[in-house]
């Protein structure tokens, strides 16, 4: 009975151990995940950027073209 008792509880310590190295490994993914996340919303928000840029610039050219009837400057 003793003997029985000693298995249950060592059984309830690695059970124990093995749930805390399961929160710790599942925190680390959250970690890692968060990281990437943030990488990409950079990424898009500099994409977003360029874009923006790269509309305005088009738009100033149509209209340096539209204003002089050329081709507008050296970046169109």
């Amino acid at each position: 009975r003793k003997a029985d008792l000693m298995e249950l509880k060592t059984m309830a310590q690695e059970l124990c151990d093995a749930c805390a190295s399961f929160s710790s490994q599942f925190d680390q993914v959250e970690e890692r995940v968060s990281l990437i996340e943030d990488q990409m919303n950079k990424i898009k928000r500099e994409e977003k950027f360029r874009e923006k840029r790269g509309n305005q610039m088009k738009r100033m050219c149509e209209r340096k073209k539209y204003e002089t009837g050329s081709e507008g400057g050296r970046n169109c």
